[in-house]
């Protein structure tokens, strides 16, 4: 893999032209670039594999103003990393995530990209410079996710040449990334040293819990003329990989009434039958044991062609696109603890047997009959899910004179994701009775005592027993994201002074984000309600959850295939329309334009460098949410639905930044570097954030929407950082940083006075709406916040003897909000994680052979907050492995193994202090195994 056209990155954001040279090595530290006349000239020792991308990722990092990282093609290709989120996470203060939203857990493959303890939507992410969209397989959760984030998942590391992290601001670097922008930097057709190139990957992917291997394709073939004038390049990939995660999942805790006196039927109240030293105490109120599997086809290309006629022209014009088909099913083997702590249905069953302490009730034993606490299936099949993304960005750069230099860029860029499910909850009619126990924060126990029958498919059917968790349906969502974006940087080059050069831009964006087909068919009448006999296929693997620990009382299994077709003919039978069936709570269109204009002087001299400048950007939103209520009388609203009647309200934001930006870097000798860095950074809400419809009860008062008026993060950011480059390969670096938010995102529940319908539509209120009457709500909706991210960051890069060496980091942030989340309390910051750290052992030789360990390892990273709980991913890592074999100059063959260790992905939320569970799952290892033949 090429690494030629590295020097780009040198000194240049990511909207600079290409440099027409290729990327040198620079000398060891503190010695000549030349021989002198007294000096023996050394016989010159080429460094290739590892030791060529440290090199090379470490000059990148040294000669840029500001704080930068780096990974080159030889990392991200030798290293044990399939997409570039698994690459960057070894870099000093990154973290990923493995979904856009937290709350699903993780799925064996880095998605997000998170910063210095910040959440992913502080993280900018651009391709050669531009914005990209992207989407997402699984909608349902992103309705709380960080939808302005990119997804990694649908970028094979092969399309890489290198990738740069900007830590600190410059006036030229495109507005964004409070925490910071990643630039991924593709191949160009010019940048290969020979007039044709050719590279075929042939392997596989195989997962040990999944047992299944699937094929891995990547090829590319490059040609240019021999006076590297033209160019043209051609990339296609095909990966297939099988997926199961076996989990364990404890959805929101709820407390025993405290009350003396309880809501009986008609109006009535009874005694409260709990005993009095349990009542306020917390219990898990549902416990799903799940198996999710799914076949993951990731398959695309990039295109380039590239025409460099002279020293003072180039151009560029790359087009990319990636689907990642993402079928899935998600059978879940659940118990609902509310049936014995049931208002609604007036049912109150205190435990037969319990222990509690600070509290939790951390065992009971409850009983149960056919009305109640019955073990139930609930099996989701989506066969449509997927997401994809493509772009097409042209860009030139026109030199006229030596101090001149235009670059003009333009690009249309769109994402989509799509999730289509057929859900069918069940419930059996056993009559059991269920008792559960805490163990820590590792997976409970579960038992129902005196069952018969939990395996048997006839005993389990929707609206059959209590009836919670019975739901018929077919459910279709889709989302739509478009980015056009043109922008012009002039750069004059000053001949001396102080002042080495001038430069200036513009850049304007038009960016749309749609929900779109949002489609709820549903079946509620008993006759829906046949039993899984005909649709079982037996059982769970025999060995689910035994990795992770997890008890299975029972593991019925069902046909996916036969599930999907069972519910087409419930809902066909219902006669439900396209239109009535709008689901307009997942629907919303926003269409934002940004027009920004920066200036910023470049400066240095003998021993430093740095620059300083200013970037002004003006924000316009224009949002159609869709809500139960009106934003005023004037509003009409829809009643096409049979979810209700629903309004389309109009929100308009506007508003202007100014973010300056300075950085210096000051050589205080030939080994060693200082560098620091100030700036004004700004970060727009996520869309869901934005524009979530609204959905209000009138009669509980009580509701949750997105909020158009939220505020964007914004920040000042402090750098400052030494480095010493002791030896070639090697350095030690040390810096602190400190981002103090003025505004952040948050979310929690607030009270909110808005339009009451029942009230205002009343027989009382014969006005109607010329008489609007308003209402008290408590609404769980985001919110701006303020806070701060600051810490340290240390890396060390050493080559040992006989080709041993290693590279080491570790970040330390403390990170807080300044005021605790509404209605929920605690000040954590979203995003956050104390302590993370990456070493990387390895070995190259002179034969052929190169073998790396990379464990990544995280403290807890909060996540959210689920059912009005904040929840974290636990403390946590991960060991991956590579070993090479370089056959001649043309063949290789190589094994990379993930998660060597079988680590668990564990989340925990805490409840008086004390943590409890939240969910378990464990993803197993994979094993992918390629041969690479190179021409």
């Amino acid at each position: 893999m090429t690494v030629a056209g590295l020097a780009r990155a040198q000194d240049a954001p990511p909207n600079a032209a290409p440099a027409t040279q290729t990327a040198q090595t620079q000398p060891a530290a503190g010695t000549a670039a030349t021989p002198t006349a007294t000096t023996p000239q050394t016989e010159q020792i080429e460094v290739t594999g590892i030791r060529l991308s440290l090199q090379r990722s470490m000059d990148v990092k040294r000669a840029a103003d500001g704080v930068v990282e780096a990974v080159s093609a030889t990392d991200i290709g030798q290293l044990p990393d399939k997409n570039v989120a698994d690459a960057l996470q070894r870099l000093p203060g990154i973290t990923t995530i493995q979904s856009a939203a937290a709350g699903s857990g993780g799925f064996g493959e880095n998605d997000r990209v998170e910063i210095r303890g910040t959440a992913p939507s502080l993280t900018q992410t651009l391709i050669d410079g531009h914005a990209v969209s992207t989407g997402d397989w699984f909608i349902l959760d992103s309705l709380s996710a960080a939808s302005r984030s990119v997804s990694y998942s649908l970028f094979p590391s092969e399309i890489v040449d290198h990738a740069v992290v900007y830590k600190s601001s410059q006036a030229d670097l495109p507005e964004g990334g409070t925490a910071g922008s990643v630039n991924i930097v593709t191949k160009g057709p010019l940048d290969f040293a020979k007039p044709i190139t050719a590279e075929v990957q042939l392997g596989g992917a195989y997962s040990d819990l999944a047992d299944r291997a699937g094929p891995q394709f990547n090829g590319l073939v490059a040609w240019k003329n021999d006076a590297s004038t033209i160019g043209v390049m051609l990339q296609g990939f095909r990966e297939q990989r099988y997926l199961r995660r076996d989990g364990q999942e404890e959805l929101g805790y709820a407390q025993i009434p405290t009350t003396a006196t309880l809501p009986g039927p008609n109006g009535t109240t009874v005694a409260n039958p709990f005993p009095a030293g349990i009542r306020g105490d917390y219990y898990p109120q549902v416990i799903n044991n799940a198996l999710f599997v799914q076949e993951r086809l990731r398959q695309g290309g990039d295109a380039a062609i590239e025409w460099r006629p002279n020293t003072h022209w180039d151009f560029k014009l790359d087009g990319f696109y990636s689907y990642l088909n993402a079928p899935n099913y998600n059978q879940g083997d659940l118990v609902d603890l509310n049936d014995f702590v049931n208002p609604t249905n007036h049912l109150y069953i205190p435990p037969t047997a319990y222990t509690a302490s600070n509290g939790i009730l951390t065992s009971a034993t409850f009983p149960g009959d056919t009305a109640h606490g019955n073990p139930g299936i609930n099996d989701i099949y989506r066969p449509g899910a997927g997401s994809s993304t493509y772009y097409i960005d042209a860009n030139g750069t026109w030199k006229p004179t030596p101090n001149w230099n235009i670059h003009v860029q333009g690009g249309y860029s769109r994402g989509k994701g799509q999730t289509d499910q057929f859900a069918y909850g069940t419930t059996s009619g056993t009559g059991s009775g269920v008792s559960y126990g805490l163990n820590g924060t590792n997976p409970l126990s579960l038992g129902f005592p005196g069952a018969v029958g939990l395996n048997d498919p006839s005993n389990y059917g929707a609206f059959k027993g209590d009836g919670n968790q019975d739901w018929v349906g077919d459910t279709s969502l889709a989302q739509l994201d478009t980015d056009t974006s043109g922008q012009v940087d002039v750069e004059y080059f000053l001949d001396d002074g102080l002042i080495t050069s001038i430069k200036g831009g513009i850049r304007l964006t038009e960016h749309e984000r749609n929900e779109v087909e949002a489609e709820n068919f549903g079946c509620y009448s008993p006759a829906c309600g046949t039993t899984l006999a005909g649709i079982s296929n037996g059982l769970f693997p025999s060995n689910f959850g035994s990795g992770a620990g997890i008890s299975t009382p029972f593991l019925l299994s069902v046909d996916p295939n036969g599930l999907q077709s069972l519910i087409k003919g419930f809902v066909a039978s219902t006669g439900q329309t396209t239109a009535a069936r709008y689901y307009f709570p997942a629907a919303f269109k926003i269409k934002e334009n940004t027009r920004a204009g920066y200036l910023m002087a470049k400066f240095g001299g003998t021993n430093f460098q740095g620059n300083f400048g200013v970037r002004i950007v003006s924000t316009t939103d224009d949002i159609n949410k869709f809500d139960t209520n009106p934003a005023d009388p004037s509003v009409h609203g829809d009643t096409a639905s049979a979810f209700g009647t629903y309004y389309i309200n109009h929100a308009k934001q506007d508003y202007t930044d100014i973010l300056p930006s300075f950085s210096v870097k000051y050589d205080v000798s030939p080994t060693v570097v200082t560098r620091f860095s100030a700036g004004e950074t700004m970060t727009r809400p996520d869309y869901y954030a934005l524009a979530g419809g609204a959905t209000l009860n009138d009669t509980l008062f009580s509701g949750s929407q997105g909020n158009p008026n939220l505020k964007p993060t914004r920040s000042t950011n402090l750098d400052l950082s030494a480095e010493w480059y002791y030896a070639p390969q090697a350095s030690l670096t040390a810096g602190v940083f400190d981002m103090q938010m003025r505004s952040t995102f948050d979310a929690g529940t607030i009270q909110e006075r808005a339009l009451n319908i029942s009230l205002t539509q009343n027989a009382n209120n014969p006005l109607g709406f010329a008489n609007p009457i308003f209402s008290t709500y408590t609404v769980t909706a985001p919110t701006n916040n303020s806070g701060s991210s600051k810490g340290l960051e240390l890396a060390w890069q050493q080559p040992l003897a006989y080709g041993f060496g290693f590279a080491s980091n570790y970040t330390f942030a403390q990170s807080s909000q300044d005021n605790p989340t509404p209605g929920i309390g605690g000040r954590q910051l979203l995003g956050a994680a104390k302590h993370t750290g990456n070493i990387t052992a390895y070995y190259q030789n002179d034969f052929g052979l190169d073998a790396h360990l990379a464990y990544t390892v995280h403290s807890q990273i909060y996540q959210g907050i689920d059912r009005a709980t904040k929840y974290f991913q636990d403390d946590g890592g991960e060991l991956d492995g590579h070993i090479g074999y370089a056959i001649n100059s043309h063949y290789a063959v190589s094994l990379d193994v993930l998660n060597i260790s079988d680590e668990k992905d564990k989340y925990v939320t805490s409840i008086n202090g004390v943590q409890v569970p939240r969910a378990i799952y464990d993803n197993g290892r994979t094993f992918y195994f390629q041969l690479t033949a190179k021409y």
